[in-house]
């Protein structure tokens, strides 16, 4: 898979929150990202949080923009407390 995202560093666990409303299309665990939550925010337009510590939302779960979908884990890329975008 090609990494286009962006890990961003916390200095200890923290929310993370969906950038804009949709629905939770999916929510898994993989080898190089953790576990993760992609959302659908239509149009062809996704979003996904990994190297997540905790999950909050459940699949198929509407979200509005700001929602706590779960809280900063280790990033699967550099090992680091964080989140992949």
């Amino acid at each position: 898979t090609n990494h286009r995202g962006w890990t961003y560093a916390t200095e200890k666990p923290s929310s993370v929150r969906t950038v804009f409303e949709g629905r939770v299309a999916h929510i898994d665990r993989l080898p190089e990202y953790g576990p993760l939550v992609v959302i659908d925010h239509g149009d062809h337009f996704y979003t996904v949080y990994a190297g997540l510590s905790q999950i909050q939302v459940k699949e198929g779960e509407t979200v509005k923009e700001g929602r706590q979908l779960g809280l900063t884990g280790i990033s699967p890329f550099d090992g680091k407390l964080g989140v992949y975008f």
